[in-house]
């Protein structure tokens, strides 16, 4: 006697065990995606002062940025940009003296 399985939905074929396999190379790869977030996140935690979260959700309500993320990652970004070059003088006059 063999047994049958049938599809959940009558007209819908069962998968193939290829496509189980693919199915599951995915959850694989995202759920080793979100590990790897998970622990840079837990190194990356930083205070967030009251009044900076404000604008961080201004900034986003105002659609200037997407995300928190976004808002951080321009704002280091700026921040690099603004003061590099400063720390770079300095270092060269204090090498040149």
């Amino acid at each position: 006697m063999r047994k049958r399985i049938l599809p959940h939905e009558p007209e819908e074929e069962l998968l193939r065990a290829s496509d189980v396999a693919q199915d599951l190379t995915v959850l694989e790869r995202g759920l080793a995606r979100r590990r790897i977030e998970y622990e840079v996140g837990k190194r990356l935690q930083v205070a967030i002062s009251a009044s900076t979260k404000r604008l961080i959700s201004e900034l986003i309500a105002q659609k200037v940025c997407r995300s928190e993320e976004e808002v951080i990652a321009r704002a280091v970004r700026a921040f690099y940009v603004a003061t590099l070059p400063v720390i770079q003088e300095e270092a060269a006059f204090q090498t040149a003296e």
